[in-house]
């Protein structure tokens, strides 16, 4: 357990590193918010590389599926929508990036 602790806390700086110079993430363990004009949050998954197969990159460093870790967050992950919004969503997360 202490393995895996340690590797997150490390993949958690390097992943806001990385997000921050325009890289997309790889085991998606950043969520971040927004607040739109009428004052409601919005929460959603940044940019990742290949989201067919984020799942079988977070089990091989000892995480649990994508869609269980978004729960806590409030997140409800669809796939699918994901990967139709991601377009738009690299253009919009990376623009003053």
């Amino acid at each position: 357990m202490a393995k895996i602790y340690r590797f997150i806390r490390n993949e958690i700086s390097n992943y806001r590193l990385a997000l921050s110079q325009g890289k997309p993430q790889i085991y998606s363990s950043q969520v971040y918010s927004t607040i739109d004009k009428d004052g409601k949050e919005n929460t959603y998954v940044p940019p990742m590389i290949d989201p067919d197969n984020v799942d079988k990159r977070r089990a091989a460093v000892g995480l649990g599926k994508l869609e269980g870790y978004l729960l806590f967050f409030g997140i409800e992950w669809d796939l699918e929508q994901y990967k139709k919004d991601l377009p738009e969503l690299e253009k919009d997360f990376f623009k003053e990036k």
